[in-house]
């Protein structure tokens, strides 16, 4: 509820202010606190399905939700700029997150009281929690490598649909909202599957298809071969952005909203990193830098692989803190 405060005010603030300097001042703030919807939202549903086996398959139908809202947003945010510039669309995104405030005040219940941690479980001599936090934050470092590939994708298909391919923006656009489409019954098929494969297991597929989506798409000479890719991205996508937030929170199975929040952050963390490969790409060449993306997701599935959980059920069974 605090945090769809803080958005409703920051995105009101944005519909009215034209000065820089208050403005990055809200983004920092206010702003900031709004975009803690998303892993709080993750955490409730966490929470509400503590201990049942279908909860990866919730948070992968929850972030199919997500991916609706690319295909269906950037839309209607045109339409908005156009009916009434940004005041028009500031106003209404601070009208959505007020319906978010009523929607939690009027109808969430509190969650069940998670299970505390088990004794000794943070005692003892301290091996197991060591060897728990040394997976935890392998699996971070890895996800950053992941998302800032995931990052790239996004910025460079325009580039290098407009000086590689030759193709307007416009057919950037369709392989872009292609992949969102694919996104969802790639997230439900995967959450479907997380009932019957380790969990575990599918996460490492995720950089596996990485690989070979950012290998097909650097050698694509075809706008329609790069598209035809997008099915290989879009599984991608589905298991980091999916099934990725399960296996962070089954780390750290009493903390659900710590859990939640480290997955957020590996997003931010892939920007910053997105950002200096972009500019290689820019020098050498854009298909330069789908190879670097290739790369990060090797290294991603590397620290992956090492920092796995040492016993095959122990993803479901650690409860540690994250420092």
């Amino acid at each position: 509820m605090a945090a769809a405060v803080a958005g409703a005010g920051g995105a009101a603030a944005f519909s009215v202010l034209r000065s820089y300097w208050p403005l990055l001042l809200l983004a920092c703030t206010l702003t900031a606190v709004g975009g803690a919807l998303m892993p709080q939202g993750f955490a409730f549903a966490r929470a509400m399905v503590a201990g049942d086996p279908t909860a990866p398959m919730v948070t992968s139908t929850l972030r199919m939700f997500f991916s609706l809202s690319w295909v269906a947003g950037p839309p209607l945010a045109s339409l908005l700029l156009n009916a009434g510039g940004f005041t028009t669309l500031y106003a209404c995104s601070g009208a959505l997150y007020a319906t978010v405030f009523i929607v939690v005040a009027r109808w969430f219940v509190e969650p069940p009281i998670l299970a505390p941690m088990a004794a000794g479980d943070d005692g003892g001599d301290g091996s197991s929690t060591a060897g728990a936090r040394r997976s935890l934050w392998t699996t971070l470092v890895a996800l950053v490598l992941l998302q800032s590939a995931i990052a790239l994708n996004v910025q460079l298909v325009p580039l290098l649909v407009r000086h590689n391919l030759h193709a307007g923006v416009d057919s950037a656009g369709v392989i872009l909202g292609v992949c969102a489409a694919l996104e969802i019954p790639a997230m439900l098929g995967f959450g479907l599957l997380s009932n019957r494969v380790p969990l575990q297991l599918l996460v490492r597929s995720g950089p596996v298809l990485g690989i070979a989506y950012y290998a097909l798409a650097a050698a694509a000479g075809r706008v329609w071969q790069l598209g035809a890719t997008q099915i290989l991205n879009a599984c991608f996508i589905a298991v980091m952005q999916g099934l990725a937030i399960s296996y962070v929170q089954d780390l750290l199975p009493s903390h659900p909203g710590r859990a939640s929040t480290l997955y957020s952050n590996t997003f931010a963390g892939g920007m910053v990193l997105a950002g200096p490969v972009l500019g290689i790409g820019a020098k050498l060449g854009y298909r330069v830098s789908f190879i670097i993306a290739a790369g990060l997701s090797v290294a991603g599935l590397v620290l992956l692989t090492v920092g796995r959980p040492e016993r095959a059920d122990s993803s479901r069974q650690l409860a540690v803190s994250a420092g």
